[in-house]
This record gives structure tokens, sequence and C-alpha cells, in this order.
């Protein structure tokens, strides 16, 4: 059971615990989740889905894709957030709902600005099946905010290696 105390989310068990707090998941937690690489289950951990929601509900993006190129939602920053430790320009969802070409690779990306240290952002990709393409152009996005040069981190079905 859950309960709200002080704005403090609590899970409650009925053990002789008590309650506990509940971990607090960010937005950049669960995309985190999103594109962490189950070896076990060979998928992700979580949904691209509910990576995006966390987003919106955070304000972060909006619910409607900015762009939609092929079979790829691309939705910008409106307000300033990081991954890895670098700044988030947009977030990508690759899905199939209908045909439309060839070569859907369901699952999520994320363009960032390379202003700093990529290192963790390597590791992580190395680590989860996930690939990093440099340089990302992005002129079709029309991102203007961000100076750039950014990376793109792709957690897809197109990524896994064996």
């Amino acid at each position: 059971m859950a309960v709200a105390t002080h704005g403090i989310s609590v899970l409650c068990a009925t053990l002789a615990f008590g309650c506990i707090p509940a971990k607090a998941q960010t937005p950049e937690s669960v995309l985190l989740e999103a594109m962490q690489w189950n070896a076990a289950t060979r998928e992700r951990v979580a949904k691209s889905e509910k990576a995006i929601l966390a987003y919106v509900r955070a304000g972060l993006v909006s619910l409607k894709p900015d762009r939609r190129i092929d079979y790829t939602d691309y939705r910008l920053l409106q307000r300033p957030a990081t991954l890895f430790g670098l700044p988030l320009v947009a977030l990508e969802e690759e899905y199939f709902k209908g045909f439309i070409g060839c070569c859907v690779s369901p699952g999520v990306g994320a363009i960032v600005e390379a202003s700093g240290s990529s290192s963790a952002m390597r590791s992580f990709a190395q680590a989860n099946q996930c690939s990093i393409d440099e340089p990302i152009d992005q002129a079709d996005l029309h991102i203007r905010r961000s100076r750039g040069p950014f990376l793109e981190i792709s957690c897809r079905e197109r990524d896994v290696k064996n």
C-alpha cells in the first residue's frame, strides 16, 4: 500500500519494519530503464512509452511529437534536463503501428549536446546493447536552442548484437 506523507511517497508493508520510503523515479531514471538491456529476457527493462510519459508528466516534452520521420517520433525538450550529465536536447521513440515501408526498429533514443565528457554515456551504451552516433545532423529537427555538436544514443532492436 502506498501512502503520501508530507509530499513523500511511502511504501507500507505488513512487515515488522513498518513503512519504508518508496524509491522516487525521475524522468531520467525511467529513460535509463527503457534503454537498459536485460540479457536474461533479451528485452529492454522498460517500454519506451513509459519513459516518454515520464518526461511528459514532468512537463519536459509534449505528448504530441514535434517531428515524425518514418517510424520515429522526436520530442524536443521544452525545459532544461540532462542525460549522463549532458544537456538533453530531444527524445526519440521508434515504434510500429502500421506499415509505411521498410525496416522499423522499436526502441528509444536521445540526442544530447556534447558539451562535456561522454564517457558515462559510452560506458552505458556498451553495457546495454545501445549505439552512439556522432556527429549527428539535426537539420530536419530544426533544433535551434542548442549549439551542438550533438551525440545520439540509440537503444533499439537494431542495436542489439547477437
